[in-house]
């Protein structure tokens, strides 16, 4: 039970704040609706650098174009957003197809990140996407090792990897988005190395240990005489 109250606990005060400064319950974020939409329109593509270099983003997003700020100063942050919200239900529930994909193209880059879906040619980053790359492929086996050692650590860290990036699949990709749960993700994908490195080392220590004994053995024989000495 304190485990479940402390999250509560932490971001109250945040939340507090948000109900003085807009008078309505917030408890983190109000700007779903922003970056719901912002995501899911006629210009848009799976990620948020793809949206600056085609010029998306800086049609529709406040920070970057003025006719969407004055909508923000007019309506009000709350308002706004909620506007936002209702653009972005509003597209996806007519371009189900479109939404579709890029909720598909969002979920392969939130475990294997890509700027263009173009891993051979992709530039920049390579080493860390080699990385995370291995590592995921290897965090399936190492979820398999982890549950049959320990069922309830294996449930508790896959229910995480499983809701915490939901969110991630609806909204414009980026990189940073996974870092929370990075950890996760090569805890489980050292499992298998260590289980592979465990078993070499108990192989070559058989290994060594038997050469050792034969090489007792054999000095404990008798050494053969010289036939002149028989």
């Amino acid at each position: 039970m304190p485990l479940v109250l402390l999250p509560v606990v932490i971001i109250a005060p945040w939340t507090i704040r948000n109900y003085l400064v807009f008078h309505s319950f917030t408890p983190m974020r109000d700007n779903f609706g922003l970056e719901l939409s912002v995501s899911n329109n006629d210009c848009a593509r799976f990620g948020i650098s793809v949206n600056e270099r085609t010029g998306c983003f800086e049609k529709i997003h406040p920070n970057k174009s003025v006719n969407e700020a004055r909508k923000v100063m007019e309506l009000g942050e709350i308002n706004y957003n909620a506007l936002r919200l209702r653009e972005a239900l509003d597209w996806i529930s007519s371009h189900p197809a479109r939404f579709i994909k890029l909720s598909a193209m969002r979920f392969i880059a939130f475990w294997m990140p890509t700027e263009n879906f173009d891993i051979l040619n992709a530039s920049g980053r390579r080493l860390e996407r080699a990385a995370i790359y291995l590592m995921t492929l290897l965090s399936g086996l190492g979820f398999v090792i982890l549950c049959r050692r320990d069922i309830k650590s294996g449930v508790l860290l896959i229910s995480c990897l499983t809701v915490f990036p939901l969110v991630y699949y609806i909204v414009q990709f980026e990189y940073r988005y996974r870092y929370s749960i990075m950890w996760m993700t090569f805890l489980l994908g050292a499992m298998p190395l260590t289980a592979c490195a465990r078993q070499l080392g108990e192989t070559l220590r058989v290994s060594l240990h038997g050469h050792g004994a034969d090489s007792k053995i054999k000095s404990n024989r008798p050494a053969k005489l010289p036939p002149l000495m028989r």
